[in-house]
């Protein structure tokens, strides 16, 4: 794809370590900028993932968010969407996700049965 999602600080290591081939490579097989359907039925399948965000000065912040598989759905191309459950009203992910919309989404292919 591009090296838009790999800065200088990533390529210098992957240059140093001969790697940049190996991240082109993941890049070219797995990037995409939109869900696919297959990405569709197995989001929306999880009881959980994980969220990622950071705060208007970069400070990263990772929660769980879980509930009965099909709480997360994929809503467009390029969108999620899942309940906001103010446990302990911090609003942390939300929060963070007002002051900079760079998020990151982690799905196991772990399920419970």
């Amino acid at each position: 794809m591009s090296d838009a999602i790999y800065h200088v600080g990533m390529r210098t290591l992957q240059d140093r370590y001969d790697t940049r081939r190996l991240a082109d490579r993941l890049d070219e097989r797995l990037g995409r900028a939109a869900f696919t359907e297959q990405d569709r039925a197995f989001i929306e399948s999880r009881a959980l993932f994980f969220l990622a965000t950071a705060d208007a000065e970069g400070r990263p912040d990772c929660s769980h968010k879980g509930g009965v598989p099909g709480f997360v759905r994929v809503t467009g191309p390029d969108e999620l969407e899942f309940p906001s459950y103010d446990g302990n009203g911090q609003f942390r992910s939300l929060g963070n996700m007002v002051a900079n919309a760079a998020v990151g989404l982690g799905v196991s292919s772990f399920s419970v049965q």
